[in-house]
């Protein structure tokens, strides 16, 4: 029997394809539409303006190599989930980064990153369905690191950690995301903050090649911190979100509202300041744009602002208006003077560190709080 002849009795025994047959699954080609497929327990609210924007940057990320991209957003807006979880998951699993690495400021944080998809990898049975040939224990598949199934592998590291001839096989770093790697101590110690600036230049943004993408995000601990500092650095682009992307139109009946609010000898300030806020919510509100309303409103929002995002208004006895002491006869780094100027709203509520008109100079917040929990 002829080859030609075995090949057509071959084909002939195959399914016929017509139009009642089931099509294979289709993977979803845009990255939000995937995560909320995929994910659906961690995407259960509307995207925000951020989340619009980064799924737009992050869709054809492995296309354009070399990217260098530094977010700020306030915390809870859901940035790891999207940077640290969805999106190297989705590109894992479509094979488009051969070796990610995942960093954070603890050893154990990072791990924490890896195991959110070690575990969407094991027990999410949609991913498995329409990925077979990616989803699935390789060798190695540790709390450090693990490889897929297609050969992808993906590591986590701690700030500090020794990155440089680390590859997987033949493939250097492709992808290395960097989530929140400083921590409060960074706040008040220069001498931590130029130590994680070496050490990002020297090992981090070193550890790859030319084409390697990275994507650092953060919160803003303090105006010299890491991820600031590379918004003004020339090959990155940097972008920062805040919780109040546009401040409403009337903060004179706000500030009315914060005197109420702060006045902490009345039993009753928080009640007071509720029923103020009640009677003119509408002016209260005119204008105001936040990052995402289906999580935080407005009100919370500046409740959070009057808390943590400022020292007390009363009483006023107890506000510093003056530069801490000089250590050793030499200037205190540790704080960021900056004359007529002093921290304003927490980094926690606005993603940046804003400065706000003040008498006096500026004190870092942690100072402030040091002071009023001992007066």
């Amino acid at each position: 029997m002829s080859r030609l002849r075995r090949l057509e009795q071959h084909f002939a025994t195959l399914p016929r394809i017509t139009s009642n047959s089931n099509p294979p699954v289709c993977p979803i080609a845009q990255l939000d539409a995937w995560a909320r497929r995929y994910l659906d327990s961690y995407f259960t609210r509307p995207c925000s303006l951020f989340h619009r924007w980064l799924a737009d940057q992050l869709q054809d990320l492995h296309n354009r190599r070399g990217t260098r991209l530094g977010l700020v957003a306030p915390r809870g807006s859901a940035k790891s989930t999207w940077v640290s979880l969805a999106y190297p998951l989705w590109a894992a699993v479509h094979g488009y980064e051969p070796y990610i690495l995942l960093l954070s400021d603890t050893q154990s944080q990072a791990r924490l990153l890896l195991e959110a998809i070690k575990r969407e990898l094991e027990d999410n049975r949609a991913l498995a369905e329409t990925y077979p040939a990616a989803v699935g224990q390789g060798s190695p598949w540790g709390q450090d690191r693990i490889r897929l199934a297609n050969g992808v592998a993906i590591e986590a590291l701690g700030t500090g950690a020794k990155i440089r001839g680390r590859r997987n096989r033949a493939d250097r770093p492709s992808l290395i995301v960097v989530d929140d790697p400083e921590n409060d101590a960074h706040v008040t110690s220069t001498v931590q903050r130029e130590r994680s600036w070496s050490w990002f230049n020297r090992a981090v943004a070193n550890a790859g090649t030319p084409q390697t993408n990275i994507l650092v995000l953060g919160t803003a601990l303090h105006h010299d911190c890491l991820v600031l500092r590379l918004a003004r650095t020339a090959g990155w682009n940097g972008k920062t979100f805040r919780a109040i992307e546009k401040w409403p139109d009337r903060m004179d009946l706000w500030k009315e509202w914060e005197l109420i609010y702060q006045d902490y000898e009345d039993p009753a300030h928080e009640l007071k300041a509720r029923e103020f806020y009640d009677h003119n919510r509408k002016a209260m509100h005119a204008d105001a744009v936040l990052l995402w309303p289906e999580r935080e409103d407005l009100y919370n929002l500046m409740c959070l602002r009057a808390t943590i995002g400022m020292p007390p208004l009363r009483p006023r006895s107890k506000v510093i208006r003056s530069i801490p002491r000089p250590v050793n006869g030499r200037p205190n780094t540790s704080v960021a003077p900056a004359s007529g100027l002093r921290p304003g709203p927490s980094s926690l509520l606005c993603g940046h560190w804003p400065l706000i008109r003040a008498r006096g100079r500026t004190l870092t917040m942690a100072i402030i709080r040091r002071t009023l929990s001992s007066g």
